[in-house]
């Protein structure tokens, strides 16, 4: 990797395309009429809205008419921008949300250019259930969505031919980045997210790239990191990381790097992380650097954390007179590994151990859970406050029924088991409980997947396949059922299979039962891992849902919510 840091891309030609913009937008002019008020534009193939329009470059531009808080709603299909410089929206006064279909449903790409979407609005602004899909060959810099607004379930992905650096988003002062993933190579120089000035925020999303996160000063927190060189990297202000599990796949790697390149010197806050190396001799995993800017210090604080997988835990680096400083505490990994260069580089460690195996369910697979067993269960800090580890699940918990309610180390809190019942499910002498669990936020992530190569119960032995995530109100055993999507015709109020006597009925979609997993699963956010397969049984390619039902210990039945998701040629 050459020395120049991965940055945001330079604003050079940004004038050029705000001008592009405006010249198209004059082609525009007499396209739709001026709209008072909110208004609801559906771009085709979806239909249905107020204003039905055949663009999304349409669609954008009669948004940013006004104040009001329009919408913007995309089908399924592909939207190319129709121009090099991508898709727009500049309008810090006007919200806009922007609503598609689904991960792998609706897919926004352009041709080339600089950005495949750029979103600037007002206040109250998001995009929602998309992918993002960088071209092929993107230009040096290129990013798929730039925006100051809040992102939900969107997926970026890339055409597999690259050949310059590239970022998946560049989120701007304001931005939220929440139960979404970015998956970019990592063969060339790619961060999945960069973070260009301080104010915005990931959480409960999946990174991966050469870079996970380029961070000039933000937050992490909730969030997988895959990175080949780095999982976080920062540079300028403070980057707060917490709750997340940062593993790396590279040579030449550290999990979380901070370096001084401006006046503004890096401090980064890393609480409740879980790093994994490849364990090789050049991995390291977090450290500190002034090599680039020796005036300037870094610093950077580790506490409630697990490094495994690393020649040099921790790493220290000052060239010059400012510090580079390193604080770690209640943490576990072996310090004997620890390098520090120049006077000014400084490590210092309090209730810091060396407990060997961790314990983690299954490291081999991905799965660095802690067992029941482990010896880093209550390790952490007792004056930590309760908050939320990276499945979403208590932060401190009871998790051994040791009787001690203490933070465990690592991004996964151990939950206790749940309470026997007594026969038939109910404590004697309670009122019965009517109470149906319910279940929210039910998603497949990702939503385009190839098949793993084992079935859904080792699936964590592979990188491939998908998360079902989703919210119970209580503890329930769940239900899910996979259904694939078959073509059909109407027939009354139902969807049929296809026949002669039906080739002009109305066409639909119906669902042919494949099979289905059952799981208990505790209250609060909760994820199941699947391959892609039933037992021995492969997904075919093509479009599926799942279907989620819930049934407590007293009998009461959720009701069902779905879930659709794509199986991709392997």
């Amino acid at each position: 990797m050459s020395g120049e840091p991965l940055v945001m891309r330079s604003r050079r030609g940004r004038g050029a395309r705000r001008l592009a913009g405006a010249v198209a937008a004059l082609f525009l002019i007499g396209a739709i009429p001026a709209v008072a008020g909110a208004a609801d534009y559906c771009v085709a193939p979806k239909t249905g809205c107020e204003h039905d329009v055949d663009s999304l470059t349409t669609a954008l531009d009669a948004a940013d008419d006004g104040t009001d808080a329009d919408r913007v709603f995309l089908g399924a299909g592909t939207y190319t921008a129709p121009t090099i410089f991508g898709f727009s929206y500049f309008q810090a006064g006007s919200p806009v949300e922007i609503v598609g279909q689904g991960e792998g449903e609706t897919i926004i790409t352009s041709s080339g250019g600089p950005t495949v979407l750029w979103l600037t609005a007002g206040a109250g602004s998001s995009i929602h259930d998309v992918t993002i899909r960088l071209p092929q060959n993107a230009q040096e810099g290129a990013v798929g969505l730039l925006t100051d607004t809040a992102v939900r379930r969107v997926q970026v992905v890339e055409d597999p031919v690259q050949a310059n650096r590239r970022y998946g988003m560049d989120l701007r002062p304001g931005a939220t980045l929440e139960d979404s993933s970015v998956a970019l190579g990592g063969v060339q120089d790619s961060g999945a997210v960069v973070i260009p000035q301080s104010g915005a925020t990931v959480r409960r999303s999946t990174l991966s790239a050469r870079i996970g996160v380029v961070s000039y000063g933000g937050t992490i927190e909730q969030t997988r990191v895959t990175g080949v060189q780095y999982g976080i990297r920062a540079f300028r202000d403070t980057t707060a990381v917490s709750g997340s599990l940062i593993r790396l796949t590279g040579t030449y790697g550290t999990g979380i790097y901070a370096t001084s390149i401006s006046a503004s010197a890096p401090k980064v806050t890393a609480d409740g992380v879980t790093i994994v190396g490849p364990n090789l001799p050049d991995i390291s995993g977090v450290g500190v650097s002034t090599g680039l800017q020796p005036d300037q210090g870094a610093e950077l604080s580790l506490t409630n954390s697990i490094i495994r997988g690393t020649a040099t835990p921790i790493s220290a680096a000052a060239g010059g007179s400012a510090p580079g400083t390193v604080s770690v505490s209640y943490s576990d990994y072996d310090p004997a590994g620890n390098i520090s260069f120049g006077a000014s580089a400084n490590i210092s460690e309090a209730n810091v151990s060396n407990l060997g195996d961790a314990g983690f369910a299954d490291a081999a697979g991905g799965d660095y859970h802690l067992r029941a067993e482990s010896a880093l269960l209550d390790k952490g800090d007792p004056a930590t406050l309760q908050g939320l580890d990276l499945d979403g699940n208590p932060l401190v918990a009871d998790g051994n029924a040791d009787g001690m309610t203490r933070r465990d180390l690592g991004a996964f809190e151990l939950q206790p088991a749940p309470a026997a019942q007594p026969a038939g499910g109910q404590e004697v002498g309670a009122p019965r409980d009517t109470q149906a669990p319910l279940v929210s936020g039910f998603r497949a992530a990702p939503s385009l997947f190839a098949l793993a190569r084992v079935a859904t119960a080792q699936a964590a032995r592979v990188p491939r396949g998908t998360h079902f995530r989703y919210t119970l109100s209580e503890q329930a055993r769940v239900t899910l059922t996979i259904q694939r999507a078959l073509g059909g015709r109407r027939a009354g109020h139902k969807c049929v299979a296809p026949t002669p006597g039906l080739q002009r009925a109305k066409r639909c979609t119906r669902y042919r039962t494949i099979g289905g997993l059952s799981r208990l699963a505790n209250s609060g956010a909760n994820s199941t891992r699947f391959s892609g397969r039933l037992g021995k049984r492969a997904l075919l390619t093509g479009r599926y849902r799942a279907v989620i039902r819930a049934t407590d210990a007293a009998g009461n039945r959720s009701a069902s919510r779905a879930a659709r998701f794509r199986v991709a040629a392997s």
